[in-house]
């Protein structure tokens, strides 16, 4: 029997585990549909399904189920490197860590705790299957025997616990890292010597067996077979897109911004990055950061140049050979390309990259969802928090900053949005205001800062200010029309960019009394 043909829901009571086989689900159409409790001495609900009970410390088996549909509590395995991700039960606000309808978190912490204990303290901790949901229905699938930990990361870091946010409520979850073992199928046999108390029996894994005795690790690594990525490989899951769909929204009209996003991507996948640096929107010969790359000992390490090319591209707007060529021309001797997406790279460009042996590194749609989740960006909120503090939209806060500095005359909505779409051009009777009154004074009637300290002046203001590129003035001195000379807004030298020289502003000839 194939993996893909699964097994029925009938034959579940002597099937052994398979990795990657199916189990199918019952008819009926309630709860006793489901195909873990047939299948092991388990419950029939939740992630959390044991044999014996956290409390009074009773547990032999542990069953571990994701359906992979929680955006804010993105479960995930590596079937590359066999690491697995896994967030505990206290996954809504009101309740102590470890305060859980079945205990899960107190089981994590426990079983953590005994693995970092010596032998003695990993004979006590349960085996922990794993099973995810492969589609709709009841039915489940085996990924693997888990145990707690890895060698790639430090035991202050396999199970921590997070901080989230719900309906302005905060609450703690873990975060819990397990290993998936060398261990292709799990019969029935060991399973009910399991059951017994006796974990390490005659038909005991040899990777359970030697991770008990040693603490060593032995994946299951299933490295793959195609190096060629499809459309589908590089985009993110359906319940990871709403992340990517957040960063494409912030960058879609801010591709220099993009660049700096891209670039510390770059960084935070990989810890040998020693320094990228960003280069000027119109000198970058094709390349939009450069950075390098150490290898060796920290105490004498080899730095290798590369450059990087960032496209922010919707998800149906593939990069095509033309761009991954430009990045391909502009490589020097010794370097590297890296080639930054939030789309994916068509087949043919792809096709091109591998089978020439370019030295290029294709960071897609999916791979970006991956860093920000290792990085504990896993959920929108989080996201959009880091984008907005770290990539703040510039136009959304110049126009705040504008709004909290103008006399509009109690005309705001009416007066503020001519003032900020026009420029160099005067307003006189387009603008209402409570002073047009005044003969003297109507084609000088427009909102503008609240205290006009100078008479004329070149001032920097803050980076980028362009809402203020052209400014009139609003004269409330009552004096003879000769003392009020006519205006001239100066055009800004460059919108939207650090050019290190003043976006001056002149007023003009206004005499003040």
């Amino acid at each position: 029997m194939s993996a893909s043909q699964g097994v029925e829901f009938s034959q579940l009571a002597t099937a052994d585990l398979i990795v990657d086989r199916v189990y199918r689900g019952g008819t009926a159409g309630n709860a006793s549909d489901d195909p873990l409790s047939k299948l092991l001495p388990v419950g029939n609900q939740g992630g959390f399904r044991t044999y014996g009970r956290p409390v009074p410390d009773s547990v032999k088996l542990a069953v571990l189920y994701t359906s992979g549909a929680e955006p804010d509590w993105p479960d995930a395995l590596d079937p590359y490197t066999g690491a697995f991700t896994y967030f505990g039960d206290n996954r809504s606000p009101g309740r102590e860590l470890h305060d859980t309808p079945k205990r899960g978190n107190l089981l994590l912490r426990i079983a953590f705790e005994r693995t970092h204990a010596g032998s003695l303290g990993r004979t006590q901790v349960p085996p922990f299957l794993l099973f995810d949901k492969p589609g709709p229905g009841r039915d489940v699938r085996f990924r693997g025997v888990l145990a707690p930990g890895s060698d790639r990361i430090s035991g202050e870091e396999d199970l921590v616990a997070v901080w989230r946010t719900t309906r302005e409520q905060r609450f703690q979850n873990y975060r819990a890292r397990f290993t998936v073992l060398n261990i292709p199928s799990v019969p029935q046999a060991w399973i009910d010597q399991i059951k017994v108390g006796d974990p390490l029996g005659a038909d005991c894994p040899s990777a359970w067996r030697s991770w008990v005795e040693s603490g060593s690790y032995t994946p299951l690594l299933a490295p793959p077979t195609v190096i060629i990525r499809s459309r589908e490989q590089q985009q993110p899951a359906l319940a990871d897109r709403p992340l990517l769909d957040l960063v494409y929204q912030h960058f879609k009209d801010r591709p220099h911004d993009f660049e700096q996003f891209a670039a510390d991507i770059m960084r935070m996948s990989q810890p040998n990055v020693d320094r990228i640096d960003v280069t000027r929107p119109w000198r970058d010969g094709g390349r939009d950061a450069v950075g390098d790359y150490l290898l060796g000992p920290r105490s004498d390490p080899v730095a290798v140049e590369f450059a990087l090319e960032a496209k922010c591209y919707g998800p149906t707007n593939g990069v095509g050979v033309r761009e991954s060529s430009r990045l391909i021309s502009r490589l020097r001797h010794r370097q590297f390309g890296v080639l930054v997406t939030t789309s994916h790279l068509d087949a043919q460009a792809y096709r091109e990259i591998r089978e020439d042996g370019h030295p290029v590194v294709v960071i897609a749609g999916r791979d970006i969802v991956d860093i920000l989740k290792s990085s504990e960006l896993d959920n929108p909120f989080a996201v959009r928090r880091h984008l907005n503090d770290r990539y703040p939209p510039r136009n959304a806060d110049r126009t705040r900053i504008l709004l909290t500095q103008i006399d509009d005359c109690r005309h705001r909505a009416a007066s503020v949005g001519p003032l900020v779409g026009s420029r160099n051009r005067y307003k006189n009777g387009r603008i209402p205001g409570h002073c047009r009154s005044n003969a003297p004074d109507t084609r000088l009637d427009l909102a503008v800062p609240v205290h006009v300290g100078v008479v004329e002046h070149r001032i920097a203001p803050p980076p980028d200010l362009a809402v203020l590129a052209g400014l009139a003035l609003e004269e409330h001195v009552d004096q003879p029309p000769v003392q009020v000379g006519r205006m001239r807004p100066l055009w800004q030298l460059q919108a939207r960019l650090a050019d290190r020289r003043p976006d001056a502003i002149s007023i003009q000839r206004v005499a003040h009394n």
